[in-house]
Parts: C-alpha cells; structure tokens; sequence
C-alpha cells in the first residue's frame, strides 16, 4: 500500500517537477552572513551554529533558545560532489528522487514525498523534496534542498520536530536558500 501511495506521488512529482519558480522567503528576516569554502549564505539572527553538531564539512543551525532541546527543530548545510553536470541537472534530480523514494520505503514509515524545482533569488536551479509522515500525529517533516552547480551541490536540510517554540522553520531554510552564492 505505501509503495502505491509513493509510486503515485513520484509520478506526480515528475510531471510537475519541470515548472519553475521562485520560493517565496520572507524578507522581514534579519540575517549573519555565514561565509564558508564552497560559499556565503544568511541565517537569521535568532539561530546560531551549533559548534558540537558541526565538523567534516557539515555545518548545523538552530534557534538561540533551542540549542538545549533533546530533538531541536535544525537545518544542516554542506557541500558534496556528484558526477552531474549543471545542465542535467534533471538527471540529478531523478536520482535523488529514486534514493529518497528508497529510503522511506525501507524505513517502513508510512510517509509522502513531495517536490518542486524552483530558482533562488540569486539564479540557481534547487530542487526542494519534502518528506512527512502521514500519522496523525506527525513527529517529524523533513525538507531537503538541493541547489545546483557544476558537479556538485548544496544540501540545506530541514528537520522539522514541530517544537512549539519554531514556528517557520521554512520560511528560515528558504531564507539561506535564496542568500546562497557559490564561492568565485
């Protein structure tokens, strides 16, 4: 039944996949500018980098008044390398969807997988794959953000524990989204 259910969603997601657009952030945040090897992006100024999370590449941000939280609502940013080019970006895209399309099968949780491709304010291509559990009571959403370049990528990842302090945790992935520019 959730193979079905995904299989649904995948041809879906396919199909509607190849319109672009732009995200919409929220312009009222405020931001740091985070400067990094592969490039600068903004957090806001209510979340911090959570030095004990971060090594190897991989770099973790949360809300100021979360850090101390047993499973805080955070996003994730690192860099990695694939053999895809800028312009087949599509092919990437497609792999990516198989793997996550994978992963939630073999998790056995009964979840959806939705997505998009859009461009950020800057002029990448990223493509953005939301996954949620469809239980009742969700415990955990995750959004996974891909901006694209030349055999390689950025992954801004959300995960989302619905913490009542967090309310648009989004809104601030979408925000370094569109901050983002790849290093000269």
């Amino acid at each position: 039944m959730i193979f079905k259910k995904i299989s649904i969603i995948i041809l879906g997601l396919i199909y509607s996949i190849g319109l672009f657009g732009v995200d919409v952030s929220n312009d009222a945040i405020i931001g740091t500018i985070q400067k990094k090897i592969f490039g600068t992006y903004e957090i806001p100024n209510d979340w911090v980098e959570v030095k004990q999370w971060s090594s190897g590449g991989k770099f973790f941000y949360a809300r100021k008044d979360s850090e101390s939280e047993q499973m805080p609502t955070n996003i994730s940013i690192e860099m990695g390398k694939n053999r895809y080019s800028e312009k087949s970006h599509e092919e990437f895209r497609n792999a990516i969807l198989r793997q996550l399309s994978i992963q939630v099968k073999n998790s056995g949780i009964d979840a959806t997988i939705g997505g998009s491709g859009l461009n950020t304010n800057n002029g990448y291509i990223y493509y953005k794959f939301t996954i949620e559990e469809n239980a009742d009571v969700k415990k955990v959403k995750t959004v996974q953000y891909y901006i694209i370049g030349e055999k390689k990528y950025i992954l801004i990842h959300l995960t989302d524990f619905y913490n009542e302090n967090n309310k648009n945790p989004k809104e601030v992935a979408t925000y370094i989204v569109n901050s983002f520019q790849w290093s000269k």
